[in-house]
């Protein structure tokens, strides 16, 4: 029962990090209607993990390699992994401010996550982010709606 207890804890956490993240970068507007997003994970940054939980802090690379933030992932494994995922884009201001999405992560097999919000020029998003692996690529695509 102790162990039941501390999962819905971190699980419990990790929900209320994900409403808890990021903070505007400006004035920016949201987009307009739905936007279509590829981000390529780069280098692993950092990583740390212990018994049921696990955090990841990667680049974010844009379709020409250049870095344009940062992927950090917080997820705790019951049967699945719960994972909640923060994007951090600096980009020019069109494009600056914060992604979060929230969803069960079993690899990169093409399954999606749902986009709980953002900040900055995504204030209000909301839509998809679809995992998927091509090669030694791991791909994160969003289809936006704001």
């Amino acid at each position: 029962m102790r162990q039941r207890s501390s999962i819905a804890a971190a699980l419990a956490a990790l929900m209320i990090s994900g409403l808890l993240v990021g903070v505007s970068n400006g004035d920016e507007s949201p987009p307009a209607g739905s936007q279509v997003l590829d981000l390529t994970a780069g280098e692993v940054l950092a990583e740390r993990s212990g018994g049921i939980w696990s955090q990841l802090r990667e680049e974010a690379l844009d379709g020409d390699g250049e870095r344009v933030g940062t992927i950090r992932w917080n997820c705790a494994e019951a049967a699945d992994w719960h994972c909640t995922v923060v994007y951090g884009l600096k980009g020019d201001p069109g494009t600056r401010g914060t992604l979060v999405a929230m969803g069960i992560f079993r690899g990169f097999n093409g399954e999606s996550l749902a986009v709980a919000g953002g900040t900055g020029a995504y204030a209000g998003a909301g839509g998809v982010v679809t995992l998927d692996a091509s090669g030694d690529d791991f791909t994160h695509t969003f289809d936006l709606i704001a």
